[in-house]
């Protein structure tokens, strides 16, 4: 019989990482369990971290074992179209084995505290009507011009267009493509960012440590690996995936140019924080000579260190903006002209700098005797 676990482990996951049967592993993991360098020391700290995300505490009945407990949803997603299209009283009138939960989906990650199961739950009276209160007060308030953090209103896909109710469905889809392709370092990093978005660093750190280990330039994985280290107070390992993130930047594709610089910026922004100086972090980040590439806009001047001759404001993220372009490479041309932010000096908005090619020396004319 699972003991009483408040943060739950689905087994699957802990079986495509170590290659472990099924029947070995519990059907309850404890964070002992998890595989991978950081998996258990997030774990540990887990009870003691101050959640950053949003809180939402309703009660639910697990359909397998039939006990109710208190999960946090998340940020509860409403699907207006679902609600213009039907009202609370036809949905019970029309559909006799509704859970109350259609039109609805959360962002929190949560298994039964009892058994450990996940996705078949159904909902007392009591949260029925405080699901039905919210939606209510969210529409009200939007209208008002009022946002609630804890409530909004759309449909939330994954990146191949499908949609769940819950985080845990999510997973299990992901879970179903590694079992096919476990070397998929694509789906582990959406995975993991399925994990964080869910308030479960533990788990998330487990995926985006697989998805380097298939893929060693997943530039995105280091990013997130690096931020959630930091979190937790392990700034040298932290530090040395922020650095990575940037030297796998310029080959990385799989973002839109405006997410990519957000993500370089922020990056660097904990790095600041990290090294609480502005010289010691341009001594850390990588330089020219470190991309083996000569055709680079990084090789004007040889170095980094150059653009703190301009005019950056590294209070905020956004100050990071001109050395975040930096390190997009070409892919910084992909931006807007007017959003583009590195300019240099001698050079114009939007323009491309590559370097001036020597031009092969004149050879010296034989004199004739």
């Amino acid at each position: 019989m699972p003991s009483y676990r408040k943060f739950g482990i689905n087994p699957l996951l802990i079986h495509i990482v170590t290659g472990k049967e099924i029947s070995e592993i519990p059907v309850s993991p404890s964070g002992t369990s998890l595989p991978g360098n950081y998996g258990k020391v997030i774990s540990k700290r887990m009870s003691k971290l101050k959640m950053t995300k949003i809180k939402n505490s309703y009660t639910l009945m697990c359909n397998n074992c039939g006990r109710k407990g208190k999960y946090d949803l998340g940020r509860i997603v409403i699907d207006l179209e679902y609600y213009r299209k039907n009202s609370s009283q036809q949905i019970k009138e029309t559909e006799e084995d509704s859970t109350g939960m259609e039109g609805f989906q959360f962002s929190g990650y949560f298994r039964c505290h009892h058994c450990n199961a996940a996705g078949q739950w159904s909902l007392p009276n009591v949260t029925k009507t405080m699901l039905q209160i919210a939606v209510i007060g969210g529409t009200l308030g939007a209208r008002a011009g009022m946002n609630k953090e804890s409530i909004a209103f759309g449909k939330q896909t994954l990146a191949d267009g499908s949609s769940f109710c819950f985080v845990t469905d999510a997973e299990e889809h992901y879970l179903g493509i590694l079992l096919q392709e476990p070397n998929n370092a694509w789906i582990w990093n959406r995975l993991g960012n399925a994990y964080y978005k869910g308030d479960r660093q533990d788990l998330a750190v487990v995926a985006y440590e697989q998805s380097l280990k298939y893929d060693p330039a997943q530039m995105e994985s280091h990013y997130s690996l690096g931020r959630i280290l930091y979190e937790h107070g392990e700034m040298e390992a932290a530090a040395s995936h922020l650095r990575r993130m940037l030297l796998t930047a310029r080959s990385y594709d799989r973002l839109d140019p405006i997410d990519f610089r957000n993500i370089l910026a922020r990056g660097l922004h904990i790095l600041l924080d990290i090294f609480d100086d502005a010289e010691k972090l341009f001594d850390f980040i990588p330089k020219a000579n470190e991309f083996g590439d000569t055709n680079s806009e990084m090789n004007y001047n040889k170095q980094v260190p150059v653009y703190l001759d301009l005019d950056l404001d590294l209070s905020t993220f956004e100050g990071f903006y001109p050395i975040a372009e930096m390190y997009m490479g070409e892919r910084r041309t992909e931006l807007a002209v007017s959003k583009q932010t590195l300019i240099l000096p001698g050079k114009k908005q939007g323009q491309v700098i590559h370097p001036k090619k020597k031009k092969p020396p004149k050879k010296k004319a034989k004199k004739r005797h």
